[in-house]
Formats: C-alpha cells, sequence, structure tokens
C-alpha cells in the first residue's frame, strides 16, 4: 500500500440507546491515515478524551487502535 492509499469504511448497527457507530480508517502509517492518528490522539477536544485500544493489559490488538 502507498502513502497515498487508505480506505475509509462506516457501520451502524442497533437503535436508540442500544447503538454502536463505528467510523473506519486504514492507511499506511507513514501516510495521512498515520498522520489523522497521530493528530487524534494527541489533539484533545471537549468531552472527547482520546484512548488506545487493549485486549487486556499490555496486549494492544494489531493493528494499533484509537477510541475516541
Amino acid at each position: 500500500m502507498s502513502g497515498e492509499t487508505y480506505l475509509i469504511g462506516e457501520a451502524l448497527v442497533g437503535e436508540g440507546n442500544e447503538v454502536a457507530h463505528i467510523d473506519l480508517l486504514i492507511g499506511d502509517k507513514t501516510g495521512p491515515v498515520g498522520k489523522a492518528f497521530a493528530s487524534g490522539l494527541s489533539n484533545l477536544s471537549a468531552g472527547h478524551t482520546p484512548l488506545l485500544a487493549v485486549i487486556r493489559p499490555n496486549l494492544p490488538p494489531k493493528p494499533h487502535t484509537l477510541l475516541v
């Protein structure tokens, strides 16, 4: 995958208070997706705290996942 290639996806499942919404970006860490990942982790906004997902303590998922 070149630095300028990326994929975007979205999913919405459920209704009302039981809804799950996922926005997905897939791309090279040296390209636009990598820059967006770093920006999302470092630029805080009111009411949204970015977290790195973990499967269990000291076990991150592959690829790394950012929860905002």
